[in-house]
C-alpha cells in the first residue's frame, strides 16, 4: 500500500501502489495545466467517503511501497481525467479503512 500525503499536515492516505501511480499522473496533468479538482473514495469499513481538493498550492507527496516504478495504463490515466474534469471529479472508488 502506497501513501498519498496531502496538506500542510502531510496527512496520510493509503491506497494501493496501482491507484496511487495513476492518480500522480492525472495530479501532474491536471496541476500542471493550472486545473484545479476533486478526488473521492468510499471508507473500506462502510462508514462514509472522504473529497479533497486539489490544487497547486497545496502540497501534496506520493509514497509508494515498492520500489519498483508502476506499470501504468494511460486508457486508464485518459479515463481518470476525463472524469476528473466533469463537476463531480474523480472517484476511486472504496479505499482500505485506514485511508479514512
Amino acid at each position: 500500500m502506497g501513501v498519498l500525503r496531502y496538506g500542510s499536515d502531510l496527512i496520510p492516505i493509503v491506497m494501493p501502489d496501482d491507484v496511487l501511480a495513476h492518480l500522480q499522473l492525472v495530479v501532474t496533468a491536471k496541476l500542471g495545466a493550472g486545473e484545479g479538482f476533486t478526488v473521492s473514495w468510499r471508507h473500506g469499513d462502510g462508514q462514509g467517503r472522504s473529497t479533497l481538493w486539489f490544487e497547486r498550492s497545496i502540497p501534496l507527496r506520493f509514497d509508494f511501497a515498492s520500489p519498483h516504478p508502476v506499470v501504468t495504463d494511460p486508457r486508464r490515466v485518459r479515463a481518470m481525467i476525463t472524469e476528473a474534469a466533469a463537476v463531480t471529479g474523480l472517484s476511486l472508488g472504496t479505499l482500505p479503512s485506514e485511508a479514512s
